[in-house]
């Protein structure tokens, strides 16, 4: 079996560290089996933080291309008190132009703008990120 890369998408630019390096370290935990023994990668674009030298332009760029290298995505739909248009963004690419397969999970409410089109853009939402972890496992890895 080929390893599986899976992208991390979720809120970056003014939120807590809480918010976006949270759900990502539990995903790792989660996931430290798979990891450990090679089948999964994640591509976590929080390596490349927005207090960095790059441009806004630059980071989306690199965001896009992690987005076109992955297998998967697994997106932090919830809600946020600001839209998260470059969430959104990775979330269409993926799934609208590129085809490719995207968890989400939303907590109880997702985020403003993408009621708009999540349900015709996630394949799978959850409201818990321990249940869009066990399907990404069971369905696709």
């Amino acid at each position: 079996m080929s390893m599986k890369k899976i992208y991390l998408a979720g809120p970056m630019d003014q939120v807590s560290a809480e918010t976006m390096m949270g759900w990502r370290g539990l995903v790792a935990d989660y996931l430290k089996p798979l990891i450990d023994d090679g089948m999964v990668k994640l591509l976590d674009p929080t390596r490349r933080p927005h207090q960095n030298t790059l441009t806004f332009k630059e980071i989306y760029n690199l965001d896009l291309m992690d987005v076109r290298n992955c297998d998967m995505i697994l997106a932090d739909t919830r809600y946020s008190p600001r839209e998260t248009w470059g969430t959104s963004a990775e979330i269409f690419y993926a799934s609208e132009i590129l085809r490719k397969p995207v968890i989400g999970w939303k907590g109880s409410d997702p985020c403003g703008f993408r009621r708009v089109f999540l349900d015709v853009m996630v394949w799978k939402q959850f409201e818990d990120l321990q249940e869009a972890v066990n399907h990404l496992q069971e369905q696709y890895i």
